[in-house]
């Protein structure tokens, strides 16, 4: 009895191990939070460059980055990833309408063939109005 729930237990323990590893992020961003400190409401956008490195074994394409606010725009290119090479996420804030403490958060999607896979990045800092 005693093998048979050993066995089980160590069936659970290797495909849960293997489901964790599957759903690992396979893009490594090298600043996940950009500070814009203060600015103010007419100082224009603020631009946010966030550099990636493919940190699987096979190559990575970055499929779609969501945002949730209009205010904030994502440029980025479709293309494959090699392993071990970079690629980069630009962010652009436009501070017109905005005021206060500010906190934008956007997500990454990439996949190496398998499993989507997300990085959360955001930008933060200050917008003050005249």
């Amino acid at each position: 009895m005693r093998l048979k729930h050993l066995l089980i237990l160590l069936v659970w323990f290797v495909a849960g191990g293997a489901a964790a590893a599957q759903t690992a992020p396979v893009l490594s961003f090298e600043q996940k939070v950009f500070s814009f400190d203060t600015l103010g409401f007419r100082d224009g956008p603020v631009k946010a460059v966030f550099e990636c490195t493919n940190i699987s074994m096979k190559p990575v394409q970055i499929l779609d980055v969501r945002t949730y606010c209009r205010c904030l725009q994502v440029r980025f290119e479709k293309k494959t990833v090699l392993p071990g090479r970079k690629a980069t996420v630009e962010a652009v804030l436009d501070t017109e309408h905005l005021n206060a403490f500010q906190e934008h958060r956007f997500t990454v999607l990439s996949s190496d063939g398998g499993e989507i896979m997300t990085n959360s990045l955001k930008l933060v800092g200050y917008v003050k109005r005249d």
